[in-house]
């Protein structure tokens, strides 16, 4: 986890170094942390849900996001079972105290399996495993 000081200005980020009274990290940057400021500023991130219609990726409103989702899972959950459904959860988990800390009753309240999450890499090829 890294401890950042962020520099913005005119709302863009200018800077980005460690902090050195972070706990965890010293004052150390991951190459993630340094990379922050060319994510958050990428125009080609997406910043808001996004469902297919008509074969073509529309933005939406989250309500509209989280019906969607219902639409697509509610079948699934009907014919299989909650157990047909799991969620994947990657690098963010380690980054927030309160996503980490409440993940895992979000999904065991609803029944879903153990999240995935990626595992490691074998003879250069991403694997994923169950937490």
């Amino acid at each position: 986890m890294c401890g950042l000081e962020i520099h913005v200005e005119a709302g863009k980020v200018t800077g980005i170094r460690g902090n050195r009274d972070d706990v965890w990290s010293r004052g150390h940057l991951c190459p993630k942390g340094v990379s922050l400021g060319a994510v958050h500023h990428d125009p080609d991130r997406v910043r808001n849900p996004l469902i297919k219609v008509d074969g073509e990726w529309q933005e939406v409103s989250w309500d509209a996001a989280f019906r969607r989702c219902t639409e697509l899972l509610t079948p699934v959950i009907d014919k299989y079972g909650i157990g047909a459904v799991t969620a994947y959860t990657g690098n963010p988990l380690a980054h927030s105290f309160s996503l980490a800390r409440y993940a895992g009753v979000l999904m065991g309240m609803s029944g879903c399996r153990s999240p995935i999450r990626p595992a490691r890499s074998i003879n250069g090829r991403r694997t994923c495993r169950r937490t």
